[in-house]
């Protein structure tokens, strides 16, 4: 017990370490969703993001619940959900080292350490237990299922333990409840020839129960039987939205590098070493979340967020299959003849390779954009907070970021992509052609609600000609900003506007939502930032509550409305070209 409690505190200082040395990892927007749902409901507003409207933008019920008390005594949630995630993941990794370890003490070998490192420190791992979500706990959730149901199957117990934290992986987060799949048929299935009916039966019942309970509670509440988020995302299961899913697990497969790994091996070595039961319910765990993201096209952030809860699980098959494959190697060519220590520096040098390779990803590379998505988080918050101190309480704000938007403005936000909006959010627009969960809009809807002000991508911008290149760069990602800005109605009935910050705040230069940036040293330059680009409806310029909005001169607003209405990228792209190199407007 003393061993296992000082190597999870070691884990514990690996992992705060690492949170001190990643600075590119940290809170992204969509976990600021969750904690102004958690600052509602503790607020007695119910389970809403605007109150007064019952939308089930957040899936990640039991977290939000878990945080709330928290709310009524600190505004800093993302300390809270992020120290409960490293404390979740260093267990993850704990599990998974109880799964690898000797029985008989002895010490473990090579791809055994290797694995419980990659685990513990793998991109994948380290991005999403800093990202203040619910993920790690998912993924704690997954893991632990398993080990309790080899527990009870062991001891001969009826597996309600089992069930409840199965449930508890479905409270997390509705897709948490896949789990169920493998575990079912895994306690069911006692030997060949041999079913446990009485067990399956206790087990799905139980889950069924509390589970389904939950869910008909849910749809009740929110009279729609599936997430908000859901409509969102998917109008419906379709050949374009499984091919997403298909370049999501391609980039999964090739870029962790692991995982293909371990098919190599599965298929190399699948005799040479009968898998156990536990190696069968995580490769099951592997194949259910693998068929999940070709369902739903899984989601447009880096480092594979669908896929962590099966990431432990991944890992273990990959251990135990690459050890057939080192042992079906070493019995038809003999043993390798290098040093355990050897070994060992190879290994480590292995896992650098492997997490930059992952890194990358893909182009651009993947941990830059992650790291765009923090940086960008981090201006949304002040930006929000700087609308919040210079708006009247009851406007309302129309924008695509909404998390950090919505939690630090303490306005009425609406959701122009719908994740928070039920009428957007159920829009027959296709989806799986563009960035997952940012295709849906309905700009005559937006136009009816009459929003005070549009801050569709609320970044902060540098004085100037290239604040302008950089807002209009920040505003063709999601069809509902191109839509927007196209329709004659919005030039008609608002104004462009800046917002200046009230400090000197560095931002970087450029802009990567197109990614040219990066050329011109994004990452590592900064230059001060002037404010924030938006619009306001023109009959509230200059009115009480709104004098802090200052009117773009003429001739940069009708350089924005002009470069919005081009048909043509060719046509774009001169336009850009020509402002940058001083060639006017």
């Amino acid at each position: 017990m003393r061993k296992t409690v000082l190597l999870f505190l070691f884990f514990l200082l690996i992992l705060g370490i690492f949170r001190a040395l990643t600075p590119q990892l940290g809170i992204v927007d969509d976990a600021w969703i969750t904690y102004t749902y958690a600052r509602n409901l503790a607020a007695g507003h119910g389970i809403v993001f605007n109150p007064g409207e019952r939308v089930e933008g957040c899936t990640a019920f039991l977290h939000m619940v878990l945080l709330a008390p928290f709310s009524l005594v600190t505004e800093r949630l993302d300390q809270v959900a992020t120290t409960f995630n490293i404390l979740a993941w260093a267990l993850v990794a704990l599990l998974t080292w109880f799964f690898i370890r000797r029985r008989d003490g002895g010490p473990t070998g090579v791809l055994g350490l290797f694995a419980v490192a990659f685990v513990l420190i793998g991109f994948s791992g380290l991005a999403w237990a800093y990202s203040g979500m619910e993920m790690s706990l998912v993924a704690l959730a997954w893991i632990g299922a398993v080990r309790l149901h080899l527990w009870e199957r062991e001891t001969g117990r009826l597996p309600w333990l089992t069930a409840l934290v199965t449930v508890m992986a479905g409270l997390l987060r509705p897709d948490g409840i896949l789990l169920a799949i493998p575990l079912a048929l895994s306690i069911w299935w006692e030997q060949p020839k041999k079913f446990a009916w009485g067990k399956a039966i206790v087990y799905s019942a139980i889950v069924l129960g509390l589970f389904g309970g939950y869910w008909l509670w849910r749809w009740h509440y929110f009279g729609y039987p599936l997430p908000n988020t859901f409509y969102a995302k998917v109008t419906k299961v379709s050949a374009s939205l499984t091919w997403t899913g298909v370049l999501y697990l391609m980039r999964w497969f090739f870029g962790m590098v692991v995982p293909l790994l371990g098919l190599v091996a599965l298929l190399y070595a699948r005799r040479e070493r009968p898998a156990p039961r536990w190696v069968k319910v995580m490769l099951g765990l592997v194949t259910t979340s693998i068929v999940y993201c070709l369902l739903v096209g899984a989601d447009f952030f880096s480092y594979h967020r669908f896929l962590l809860p099966s990431y432990a699980p991944m890992v273990l098959v990959a251990w135990w299959y690459g050890v057939a494959a080192l042992a079906k190697r070493r019995r038809l060519h003999g043993p390798s003849g290098y040093s355990r220590r050897i070994k060992l520096v190879t290994a480590f040098f292995l896992l650098g390779l492997f997490n930059l390779i992952y890194f990358i990803g893909r182009y651009p590379p993947q941990g830059l954009v992650h790291g765009f998505v923090v940086l960008n988080t981090k201006d949304w918050a002040y930006v929000a907070a700087l609308l919040g101190r210079h708006t009247p309480p009851d406007a309302k704000i129309a924008t695509v970021p909404i998390g950090a938007m919505g939690y630090f403005s303490h306005r009425y936000i609406l959701d122009l992509v719908g994740l928070t909006d039920v009428h957007i959010a159920h829009a027959q627009v296709p989806t799986g052609k563009a960035i997952t969960g940012h295709e849906k809009y309905d700009i005559d809807y937006v136009m009816e609600r009459r929003p005070e002000l549009i801050f569709s991508w609320p970044g902060l911008m540098p004085e100037g000609d290239a604040g302008l290149i950089k807002w209009v760069m920040s505003n063709i990602g999601a069809e509902a900003q191109k839509k927007l800005m196209i329709d004659p109605r919005t030039a008609r009935e608002y104004q462009f506007v800046w917002l200046l910050t009230d400090d000197d705040r560095p931002i970087r230069r450029g802009s990567v939502e197109r990614w040219q940036g990066l050329k011109a040293g994004y990452w590592t330059a900064q230059e001060p930032a002037h404010g924030v680009i938006g619009l306001i409806r023109r009959d509230l310029l200059g009115q009480p509550g709104y004098e802090s909005f200052l009117p773009l001169e003429k001739a940069d607003a009708d350089w924005l409305w002009g470069t919005f209405t081009l048909t043509t990228l060719e046509e774009f792209h001169r336009r850009i070209f020509a402002l940058q190199h001083g060639k006017g407007k």
